[in-house]
């Protein structure tokens, strides 16, 4: 679990990640598994990759009518391996409408509020394999303040994901899929994994869908994405404004209570990115999180209050990027 959406390295490596406040009430957490959310999980794996193989076939077959050559002519494509190193400094770690490090309020005694100054160091490195489309992400959250703190202490919300992906694009669109762990070195939380499918298309503003489903955060739950973005670029600079709507789907009081009751909000984002070489970039990210709807214990769907706007109505945050490729 990287919500705002950070532009560097990847997409893939942030859009997939599930996560929960990090407290006192919910540092011994334990992951359940459960037969219906596996057979969730399997019924999403198979509609996914049946659409993704019959697209991928289809636009090859595609290809392959409009131009036919001599096997002795065709040159096979290679893909040369590389690697990424990117770094993010973020005012918060934010990540699916959660603000992960909540515990700063109770530190520094004060109300929660929209803006959260915790600061979050996330480095990260992807490798590429010489296969197309494959790549393998390692991403790390570091809280380098209020770490100690005996109520809200921030060392427990430090975090190493492992992510395994592949990607391919064709005429019908982009898909991808992952495979995500996540493992907490604090041992707050216990470790669990996640997959991820997800699927643009080639059409303006790109729109988008992504289902991640995980057996864990203290039950099982399934999470929704709806998004569109439009790039603009002009020389070495880009800007990528984005809207989504994401939605929570949990079956249990736990992991209902690991994400606050949280059932649906809005965000939106505004990366800018500088090519500072071919090799090397820097970016600037402004995220706004607006909360729609969330479940009570009793399993009641309400607005979430205009007086809470203080509280969890309303988040924001800023990250500062560097990106680097060999």
């Amino acid at each position: 679990m990287s919500e705002f959406v950070i532009q560097i390295p990847s997409c893939i490596e942030f859009l997939f990640k599930i996560r929960c406040p990090i407290n006192d009430s919910k540092n011994t957490l334990n992951f359940y598994r459960r037969k219906n959310m596996t057979k969730k999980i399997k019924m999403i794996s198979v509609v996914f990759l049946t659409i993704a193989v019959s697209f991928q076939i289809t636009g090859q077959e595609s290809e392959s009518a409009d131009t036919i050559k001599p096997v002795a002519e065709s040159e096979p494509e290679s893909s040369v391996p590389s690697v990424d190193l990117a770094v993010d400094a973020a005012t918060d770690y934010i990540w699916r409408g959660i603000d992960f490090y909540a515990g700063k309020f109770a530190v520094d005694e004060k109300d929660e509020g929209a803006f959260n100054m915790a600061t979050s160091l996330m480095p990260s490195i992807t490798f590429y394999a010489p296969v197309e489309g494959v790549s393998f992400n390692i991403w790390m959250a570091w809280a380098p303040l209020a770490r100690e703190a005996e109520d809200g202490g921030l060392k427990y919300a430090d975090e190493v994901d492992f992510t395994a992906s592949y990607e391919f694009e064709n005429k019908a669109g982009s898909f991808s899929s992952a495979f995500i762990l996540y493992a907490y070195p604090m041992g707050s939380l216990a470790s669990y994994s996640e997959i991820v499918f997800g699927y643009s298309a080639p059409v303006i503003f790109g729109p988008s869908i992504s289902v991640a489903a995980a057996d864990g955060i203290g039950g099982s739950t399934l999470f929704y994405s709806f998004g569109i973005s439009h790039s603009i670029e002009s020389g070495a600079i880009s800007i990528e404004p984005g809207l989504s709507y994401n939605y929570w789907y949990f079956n249990d009081e736990q992991a209902r209570s690991a994400i606050d009751g949280l059932l649906s909000y809005i965000d939106f984002s505004l990366p800018v990115s500088y090519a500072v070489s071919d090799k090397f970039s820097v970016g600037l990210s402004a995220s706004f999180i607006y909360k729609m709807f969330a479940k009570d214990e009793d399993k009641t769907i309400s607005i979430i209050d205009s007086s809470e706007i203080d509280k969890q109505k309303i988040k924001a945050a800023i990250t500062l990027s560097a990106a680097y490729s060999f």
